[in-house]
């Protein structure tokens, strides 16, 4: 998959389903290997790659609660968005954008779809690892502001330090 876009690409932001699954795995695996390798290892990174043959892409969709987004435009699907709603939070499982059309502002359309979209909640909740400065700064443009440091299991046996962010959210809430 290559970023030759052209600039008049009318990108569009829908529900997931599972025939979506393969190009998902493609662009989760493309995001991972650039974005967790340099912090983590060919090792680890090669492991939660495996796991995205599960049927719940590597847990991503673990519950029948989640709600999966995808972006495609001319080249298929490009990113993806995984959430859950559980008022008065929803949650962010995971945001990734293959690494050939990421700095396109498509990230920025996954995540106002996920604002727009969630009903009954005060807040949305995510994780970035503390490391992913980029990340960091790119949740923090979209309105995000720290709220705490955590942990989370990468893999078994692989822990990584990371901010929880939340940002306020508006509309009806229950």
């Amino acid at each position: 998959m290559t970023a030759a876009v052209h600039p008049e690409t009318i990108w569009s932001v829908r529900a997931a389903s599972s025939a979506d699954f393969p190009a998902m795995r493609e662009v989760l695996s493309a995001a991972w290997w650039a974005t967790y390798e340099p912090v983590f290892g060919e090792r680890v990174v090669g492991d939660m790659v495996d796991a995205l043959g599960s049927h719940d892409l590597a847990g991503l969709l673990p519950h029948k609660s989640d709600i999966a987004l995808v972006i495609e435009g001319e080249p298929g699907i490009v990113g993806t968005v995984i959430y859950r709603e559980r008022p008065p939070l929803a949650y962010l499982w995971g945001m990734y954008v293959h690494p050939s059309f990421q700095r396109l502002g498509l990230g920025s359309q996954l995540i106002e779809r996920v604002c727009a979209d969630v009903v009954g909640c005060r807040r949305l909740e995510l994780h970035v690892l503390k490391t992913s400065t980029h990340a960091y700064r790119f949740y923090r443009k979209l309105g995000f502001r720290d709220l705490r440091f955590s942990f989370v299991d990468m893999i078994p046996a692989c822990r990584a330090e990371t901010i929880v962010m939340s940002r306020d959210l508006k509309g009806d809430v229950a």
